[in-house]
């Protein structure tokens, strides 16, 4: 049910958590811009969409999902790049894209099975 993709959604964000934490701490030019509205962008914004809409949910389809980051990101081929900005290949923060990578497939396949086994879109539509 419902209880059983909140719980996988938790792992999943407390998976990504290294890589925000890895990219906060090495903030600088290279890791974030300032948008037209006068708001900062960070990596993170669009590293944590992207795993999260094209890689966590890339084999189950959810109605609707609202996304804030309108940017190009690369997660597939090193150097990774998140609109105009590169990240070095060697850094840690590729590290910490690799490893949320291999947990988001994680999650997707256990996405997956819920959907196949329990009708996910509908449960989770109705609550």
């Amino acid at each position: 049910g419902i209880g059983s993709v909140l719980d996988v959604m938790l792992k999943a964000c407390e998976s990504l958590a290294p890589l925000v934490q890895a990219i906060y701490n090495t903030q600088s030019d290279q890791t974030s811009l300032q948008k037209n509205d006068k708001s900062m962008f960070t990596i993170a914004d669009g590293l944590v969409q992207e795993l999260i809409l094209n890689h966590l949910f890339k084999r189950v389809k959810f109605k609707a999902i609202v996304a804030e980051e309108d940017v190009k990101v690369n997660v597939q081929h090193t150097p990774f790049t998140v609109g105009s900005l590169t990240i070095a290949s060697e850094s840690l923060i590729t590290l910490q894209v690799n490893k949320a990578k291999e947990a988001m497939e994680k999650y997707a396949a256990e996405l997956e099975s819920m959907e196949k086994n329990n009708n996910l879109n509908n449960k989770a539509a109705t609550g």
